[in-house]
C-alpha cells in the first residue's frame, strides 16, 4: 500500500507566514513494496475551494522543492494543496495514492504591506564629543552611567487598543532590534525564544507572525513587549549606545486594526541579554 505523508511548504508543516512569492512543495512516500520509485506526480493548490494551480501530470521522480506555478499569491492569503503520485515497483506494478491536504498562509510579501513604524524606548544618544568643562570628573561619571547598558533595566512597551464586535481572526506581525518577548492581555503570544533571530541587521531583519485570535477580547485589549540586547547591541552586538526598537502590526481578516504607538517604561528585569540571561531586579 502506498502512502503519501509529511507534506511541507517551504520546508515547514502548515506554515503560517510564507514570504516567498512562489513557494516550494515537498512530500515523502511510504510503501510495503520493494524497489518502489515515483513515476509521476500532480499537485493541486486551492484558495478556498477554487483551484489556483494544477500542475497536471508531471512525469518525474522529484518529490522535493517543487516550485509553485499558479496565479500570483497575495499577502496573507490562505491556501491548501495536495499531491497525487504514481509509483512503480521492481516488478512493474503501478500504484497511485492521493495525499491529504496541507495548508499554508502567505506572509507580508511587499514593503508597502508593513504599515507599522519603528518605535524606540528612548535610550540616551552618545554625543559626538565627551562632556567637557570644569567638572571633568563628574562629566566622566555621567557618561559612564548613561552608556553602561548592562546596568540598565530592560525596556517595556505597552499599548491599549479596542476590538470591535465580530472579529473572526487576528494575526500579529512583529520584529525588533535585539531580542523581544511579547504578550497580549498578559499571555505570551508565542513560545518561540531568541526572536527575531540573528541576521545582518543593517540589510535584513526577520519578522514573526502569530495567530492571536484566542488572546483578544471584544472591547479593551493590551499589547506589551520587553526588549533585550540580543545580537544587536551591548557586549555581544554592536556599540552599546544603539537604540533598541520594535515594530508590529495586527490584522483582522481584512483590515489593519492597530499599529505601533505605545507607552514606554522600565520594568524589574535588570538584564535581558545573551551573556547575562534574565536578571530580575528585586526591590
Amino acid at each position: 500500500m502506498l502512502k503519501i505523508y509529511d507534506l511541507k511548504t517551504e520546508y515547514k508543516t502548515n506554515p503560517d507566514c510564507v514570504d516567498r512569492e512562489k513557494p516550494r512543495f515537498s512530500w515523502k512516500m511510504e510503501s510495503d513494496g520493494q524497489d518502489v520509485t515515483q513515476k509521476s506526480y500532480q499537485i493541486t493548490v486551492y484558495s478556498g475551494e477554487r483551484v489556483i494551480w494544477d500542475s497536471g501530470v508531471v512525469e518525474s521522480g522529484q518529490s522535493q522543492r517543487i516550485l509553485y506555478g499558479g496565479e500570483p499569491l497575495e499577502s496573507r492569503q490562505k491556501a491548501a494543496w495536495k499531491v497525487i503520485a504514481v509509483t512503480v515497483d521492481g516488478e512493474g506494478r503501478r500504484e497511485e495514492a492521493e495525499s491529504r491536504r496541507a495548508e499554508f498562509q502567505m506572509g507580508l510579501l511587499h514593503r508597502e504591506d508593513w504599515l507599522a513604524r519603528w518605535i524606540e524606548p528612548g535610550a540616551a544618544a552618545k554625543p559626538d564629543t565627551e562632556l567637557k568643562g570644569a567638572a571633568d570628573e563628574r562629566a566622566e561619571k555621567q557618561n559612564e552611567e548613561i552608556f553602561s547598558d548592562w546596568d540598565r533595566p530592560a525596556p517595556y512597551l505597552r499599548q491599549e487598543f479596542c476590538v470591535r464586535p465580530g472579529l473572526k481572526e487576528a494575526r500579529i506581525y512583529q520584529t525588533a532590534h535585539g531580542l523581544y518577548e511579547t504578550w497580549m492581555n498578559g499571555q505570551l503570544c508565542t513560545e518561540d525564544k531568541f526572536k527575531p533571530g540573528l541576521t545582518s541587521y543593517y540589510y535584513r531583519i526577520q519578522y514573526q507572525s502569530s495567530d492571536i485570535t484566542h488572546l483578544l477580547n471584544e472591547g479593551a485589549n493590551c499589547w506589551s513587549v520587553m526588549l533585550g540586547d540580543g545580537w544587536w547591541r551591548g557586549t555581544t552586538g554592536e556599540a552599546s549606545e544603539i537604540t533598541l526598537g520594535s515594530s508590529f502590526i495586527i490584522w483582522d481578516s481584512w483590515n489593519c486594526i492597530m499599529r505601533t504607538e505605545p507607552k514606554k517604561s522600565l520594568g524589574q528585569m535588570k538584564d535581558f541579554s545573551l551573556p547575562q540571561g534574565d536578571c530580575l531586579l528585586r526591590t
